[in-house]
């Protein structure tokens, strides 16, 4: 089979050069044109591939729509290349002079003086096959590297003839190390490329992200003591080039270490860098540019409720854990989106729903539809490896961002309409009882930040703001929450309970710490500063909606020996239960124990295993001093395994 594509593409590539060498130059350009205009139609694959290279070079500065129009250019441009190389048996010494312009050519000369070699060093951009005739025009010997195609012999002999026939030589990777060695020894110009280094490159920022770029043409350069022009050949319309010379690197013979290596071609990418910005769709972005790189980004949805994002926080800060384990580096980001209505967030389900990725990949034009500005703008400029989000509110929004980048999704908690089945992985707690799915991993608790060293962390930055929490009396931590769908608190059931708090503090010798959250009603918050703002052993109140605190919770949890939490916030009770000290959940209501609900599940089944107790108001005094001497104890709530197993999983 390969004989006879090789055999019949070398009768058809002959008859399309004879075709095409007839044609007038320009107008051979503006077939090319057409022809790649078609192409990006077609291949869906390839116009996907360029699309997120452009997202990642470009996407904080250019809207989606302009990155397509540009992926289209792209394929136009390539596809004119294409033309230039099977016209090259046309193309002499006239051509050239009347299509090629010079910037730098003084360089050039300069160099050739020395008699030490000349490295051309380019990056796939532009027209680089007519680059490859270029000696011609100069009068001097030129070797190009190229790749032998050993599946199609015919073609690549063909492909080569066409290179060589204005005085060109080409030298096949890997055999012709030799000959390249000897051509920069006879003071001959040697074309090679910094790109495209594989797995056995030197990583090099390029457009922000580490990419694997090649510097044989450093070493050698090195070795030799020759010298490394960087050059560029930009179409500046139709069949008109400009080859721009840049000034030689300044390298040093014999500092060959990895460091400088670095650092020199560096300088090519630089320069790399800034002729591709200017001229984006001339660059060859049909390959997987950064698919070497140890490098991540992880992105966090929010739908500003600052449990749900803890428990986003939480899993992106074990999947950067998990990421460092393999020697991959990454970076979080956190969006806060905003819906300009409930209407808008349910139009934003339902198109996703719809939405199909040939159709929406490089769109993204819904959003101005269902999000505020300013939300649009952040999520259309992000180009992610992981999509996480938590709650239902945001599961579509996730997935429509992750089919943007090519990113893995992470849901946390129940997706709502969207169903387990479109994300890479869902985490939810047990008592939502998730069905059994590979990519489904069940917790008993919400995931949080409670592990390493945030609660020392935490318990730093409380101190450091209130000293007088330094002191060695144990203490209780106090978190109240506010009014659940299943509960309205009674202030007035609380009054007794905080005076009865009070007296068991006093008589076990133990300090105060409470806070409020901002659900807590303003009643509640009324009655807390009341019986404590004048107690001697209440050494902090904080009071949310008033001044609130970043490291409050945290920095409570790690302090307290004895921690009570109000009934209403899983994600608040799960935290508690996992910072490893003894926890009282707060019930409001004496019937809790026998709830049937998903809310009821959780306390049930953190109850039954000892990793909280579930107390009334009556009965928190005596487990107060239950646990304070030792008599029952509370075990400590671990997720992470699963956690970390979960996004395993997907990496």
């Amino acid at each position: 089979m390969n004989f006879l594509v090789d055999y019949l593409g070398f009768i058809l590539l002959r008859a399309i050069t004879a075709f095409l060498i007839l044609l007038p130059a320009d107008f051979a350009w503006r077939l090319g044109r057409v022809i790649g205009t078609m192409g990006y139609f077609i291949d869906v694959v390839h116009r996907n591939i360029v699309y997120d290279n452009l997202k990642i070079a470009f996407g904080r500065k250019k809207s989606p729509q302009e990155l397509k129009r540009i992926t289209k250019r792209v394929y136009e441009s390539f596809s004119q290349n294409i033309v230039e190389l099977l016209r090259l048996p046309a193309i002499n010494t006239e051509y050239l002079k009347k299509y090629i312009s010079i910037d730098g050519e003084q360089y050039l000369k300069d160099v050739l003086k020395t008699g030490r070699g000349l490295i051309f060093l380019a990056v796939h951009f532009g027209s680089w096959e007519v680059s490859n005739v270029l000696g011609a025009m100069f009068g001097y010997k030129y070797k190009v590297i190229a790749k032998e195609q050993k599946r199609f012999e015919k073609l690549s002999k063909l492909l080569t003839s066409y290179r060589q026939i204005t005085g060109a030589y080409v030298v096949h990777k890997g055999r012709g190390t030799r000959d390249i060695f000897e051509s920069l020894r006879n003071n001959e110009v040697v074309g090679m490329v910094a790109d495209q280094g594989g797995k056995s490159g030197v990583f090099i920022d390029f457009f922000g992200k580490q990419a694997s770029m090649s510097a044989g043409a450093i070493r050698i350069a090195l070795k030799l003591n020759a010298t490394v022009l960087p050059v560029f050949l930009i179409r500046k319309g139709g069949p008109y080039h400009i080859l721009k010379i840049n000034p030689p690197l300044d390298l040093k013979p014999g500092d060959d270490s990895e460091e400088g290596i670095a650092a020199a071609l560096k300088k090519v990418i630089s320069g790399a860098e800034e002729v591709i910005s200017k001229h984006p769709e001339q660059y060859m972005w049909f390959y997987k540019v950064w698919k070497y790189s140890q490098q991540r980004t992880i992105t966090i949805l929010s739908d500003g409720k600052a449990g749900h994002l803890r428990q986003s926080e939480a899993v992106a800060n074990i999947l950067k854990e998990r990421l460092k384990e393999k020697n991959v580096s990454s970076t979080i980001n956190s969006i806060e989106v905003k819906f300009k209505s409930d209407l808008a967030k349910m139009g934003m389900a339902f198109s996703s729903l719809v939405s199909k990725d040939y159709l929406c990949h490089g769109c993204m034009a819904c959003l101005k539809y269902f999000l505020v500005g300013t939300s649009a703008d952040a999520i259309c400029k992000v180009k992610s490896d992981f999509v996480i989000s938590c709650g239902s509110s945001l599961s579509s929004l996730n997935l429509v961002l992750a089919r943007e980048s090519k990113a893995k999704s992470i849901c946390v908690l129940k997706p709502g309409l969207l169903g387990y089945k479109r994300f890479d992985l869902v985490i939810l707690p047990r008592h939502d009882n998730p069905p059994q799915r590979k990519n489904i991993f069940a917790t008993r608790g919400s995931p949080n930040l409670i592990y390493g060293t945030y609660l020392q962390e935490q318990k730093t930055q409380l101190l450091q703001r209130f000293p007088q929490l330094s002191s060695h009396k144990a203490k209780i931590g106090i978190l109240l929450g506010g009014d659940s769908k299943k509960d309205i608190i009674e202030v007035k059931n609380l009054e007794g309970f905080m005076d009865s708090l009070k007296k068991k503090a006093e008589a076990l010798d133990m300090e105060i710490l409470i806070t409020t959250s901002r659900r807590t009603p303003a009643e509640l918050e009324r009655l807390v500063k009341d019986k404590f703002s004048n107690f001697p052993l209440c050494k902090l109140m904080i009071i949310a909606n008033e001044k609130n605190f970043p490291e409050a919770v945290g920095g409570i949890l790690a302090l307290s020996k004895i921690l009570i939490v109000s009934e209403d916030s899983i994600s608040m009770i799960s935290e508690a239960a996992s910072s490893g000290n003894n926890v009282l959940v707060l019930s409001f209501n004496e019937n809790d124990r026998v709830d049937p609900s998903r809310h009821g599940r959780f306390l049930k089944e953190l109850n039954q295993k000892g990793f909280v107790i579930i107390a009334s108001v009556s009965e928190i005094p005596q487990r107060m001093e239950d646990l304070a001497k030792g008599k029952i104890i509370t075990h400590r709530l671990d997720d992470q395994e699963v956690i970390a197993k979960a996004v395993d999983s997907i990496i």
